[in-house]
C-alpha cells in the first residue's frame, strides 16, 4: 500500500514537472475599423474577443456623403489553446473624395500573448505576412513577432508594408517571460484629395509550444520506477 502511494506520488510529482512549464499570463484580441466621408462617419471603435477558445469576427464600418467615403473592415478568426494558437488576422480600408472633403477609413485585427516558462519549451511557428497598400501611398502593415521580455529583445520579426513573406521555424524556450504579437492594420487617407485607394494587410500563423525531450523523459522514468516497484 505504502509503494502504490509513493508511486502515485512520484507520478503526480512528475506529471507536475512536465506540465506546469507553460503558464499563460494574459491575452488580447480585438478588431476595430472606422472611417470618415464628408459630414458622415462612422466613428472608430472596438471589439474585444474572449481570453480562451475559438473566435470569428467581422468588424465592418462604412460612411458616405456624397463623392466622399469609404468602407474598413478589421476582421479575426483565431484559437487559444493551452499550448496551442492560430489565427488568421486581417485589415482592409478603402476610401474615395472628390477633393473637397474628408474621406478616410482605418482598420485594425490584433491577436496578443504573455506566456512564462519554467522550463525549457520547445515551440513551432509557421504563416505568413502579406500586405498591400503602401505602394500607392496608403498604409498597409503586417507585423508578426515574438519577444523575450526580460531584454524585449525580438527572437523572431516578420513586418511588411507591401509583398508577401511566409515563414516556418522552430525551435527551443529557455525557462523566461515571452511575448507573442500578431497584428494587421490598414489606413486609406483621401482627405481632399480626388480619387480612389485601398490597403490589406494579413497575418497567418500556427503557434505551439510543448515542453522540451526531457521534461517528457521525466514522465517516462517515473512510470518505469513505478512498473518495476510493483513487479517486485
Amino acid at each position: 500500500m505504502l509503494k502504490n502511494v509513493m508511486c502515485a506520488g512520484l507520478l503526480m510529482a512528475a506529471a507536475g514537472a512536465g506540465s506546469a512549464q507553460l503558464t499563460e499570463i494574459s491575452f488580447d484580441r480585438f478588431v476595430q475599423s472606422g472611417v470618415v466621408g464628408g459630414a458622415d462617419s462612422d466613428p472608430v471603435s472596438t471589439i474585444t474577443g474572449p481570453m480562451s477558445g475559438a473566435w470569428n469576427i467581422d468588424h465592418f464600418s462604412s460612411a458616405v456623403d456624397d463623392m466622399n467615403g469609404g468602407s474598413a473592415s478589421g476582421y479575426q478568426d483565431s484559437d487559444i489553446g493551452v499550448g496551442a494558437y492560430s489565427g488568421y488576422v486581417d485589415a482592409a480600408s478603402s476610401a474615395f473624395g472628390d477633393g473637397a472633403d474628408n474621406a478616410n477609413a482605418f482598420a485594425l485585427s490584433h491577436y496578443e500573448f504573455d506566456f512564462l516558462l519554467s522550463g525549457t519549451e520547445d515551440y513551432t511557428l509557421d504563416g505568413f505576412v502579406n500586405a498591400f497598400g503602401e505602394i500607392n501611398g496608403e498604409v498597409s502593415e503586417a507585423d508578426i513577432r515574438l519577444v523575450d521580455l526580460s531584454d524585449n529583445s525580438l527572437i523572431h520579426n516578420w513586418s511588411i508594408s507591401n509583398g508577401f513573406e511566409a515563414f516556418d521555424v522552430a525551435g527551443s524556450l529557455p525557462a523566461g517571460s515571452y511575448r507573442f504579437v500578431a497584428e494587421a492594420y490598414t489606413i486609406v487617407n483621401r482627405d481632399f484629395a480626388n480619387g480612389f485607394g485601398d490597403s490589406t494587410a494579413t497575418v497567418n500563423f500556427e503557434m505551439t509550444l510543448t515542453p522540451a525531450p526531457h521534461a517528457v523523459a521525466v514522465l517516462g522514468l517515473a512510470g518505469l520506477g513505478c512498473s518495476i516497484r510493483r513487479r517486485r
